[in-house]
């Protein structure tokens, strides 16, 4: 025993009585992160990762995370795959988040939907192109980041196409300037898949509709202060208030429009449905013409015949 504490085992009990109490070992509290904290550090470690040095620092800052990294990812912070795949798939297509003037004033120029996969992303990008090449007329490519973009067709052939399944009421896609398609998976199982529309085109002449109305507008408070007196001026922002709800309105209903024909295309992408091309769809029709036809004639020989009878 030291010399402490046989002096303390030797003193008084008044004495020990003064003696300070030793404080006990602190018991440590597991720490709990809650989403928002947890997407920091693991912003923050990345950012640190890449400043490590070392000889594969390069190979660090240009690999990045793989998708089997970001499904172990998912498990250690209790996140569902499919929202790892949906998130992914949503950076892809997006682009700049950053909303301009035009944005908050007449709407979007680029739509996107989403869905959960069916297939691994091979085989729905397959499904894809297939589906935007013959169903739309559109020419697809993928590009080196596994995003799949369909361009609209300029030459006489693609002209006449998109006339022809336009009289149809089909391949409203193949009207729009550009199409992408993506599909994620996280791990070895199918995650999601999305599909984006570039409208910026539509939201332009929307936007020209919109300025055609305030000029218009403004042409006729103008001959009115003349005749009548400036006090008309007071309604000229009026009619540039009525240009830019008009022009909203418009492309408003063009949004609308496209997300449905998105929508309608990436349940079939889903789906698998194999999609028909203008040959075939022309014979259909003219098959479907053929037996109305022949039924029309063989209920006109049946009624004959039952004339006929006695």
């Amino acid at each position: 025993m030291s010399d402490e504490g046989e002096a303390f085992a030797h003193a008084s009990p008044a004495e020990a009585a003064t003696e300070p109490a030793r404080a006990a070992p602190p018991q440590t509290v597991p720490v709990v992160l809650d989403t928002e904290a947890t997407e920091m550090v693991l912003r923050r470690a990345f950012e640190l990762e890449q400043r490590m040095p070392g000889s594969d620092a390069l190979l660090r800052s240009t690999a990045g995370l793989t998708k089997d990294s970001l499904a172990e990812i998912a498990e250690a912070v209790d996140l569902s795959p499919a929202a790892i795949a949906a998130a992914l798939a949503e950076m892809h297509l997006e682009g700049d988040t950053q909303r301009s003037l035009a944005d908050r004033i007449l709407g979007p120029d680029r739509i996107v939907v989403q869905r959960p996969s069916t297939a691994l992303d091979d085989e729905m990008h397959e499904r894809a192109a297939e589906l935007l090449e013959k169903g739309h007329g559109l020419r697809p490519r993928r590009r080196h980041d596994g995003v799949l973009v369909a361009s609209r067709r300029k030459d006489m052939v693609g002209k006449l196409a998109r006339s022809v399944r336009g009289a149809q009421g089909e391949g409203r896609l193949g009207k729009l300037r550009r199409v992408e398609f993506v599909a994620v998976d996280v791990g070895e199982t199918p995650g999601a898949a999305g599909m984006a529309a570039d409208v910026g085109d539509r939201r332009l002449n929307a936007a020209l509709g919109g300025a055609a109305v305030t000029v218009g507008s403004s042409a006729i408070i103008g001959v009115g202060a003349i005749i009548a007196g400036p006090v008309l001026l007071v309604g000229l922002p009026v009619a540039v208030g009525v240009g830019a709800m008009t022009g909203r309105l418009v492309h408003r209903s063009t949004v609308r429009d496209v997300t449905e024909d998105l929508e309608e295309a990436l349940d079939a992408v889903a789906s698998g449905e194999a999609p028909s091309g203008l040959i075939s769809r022309a014979t259909d029709r003219l098959a479907r013409e053929a037996k109305a036809r022949l039924e029309r004639t063989t209920s006109r020989r049946e009624k004959r015949r039952s004339k006929d009878r006695p």
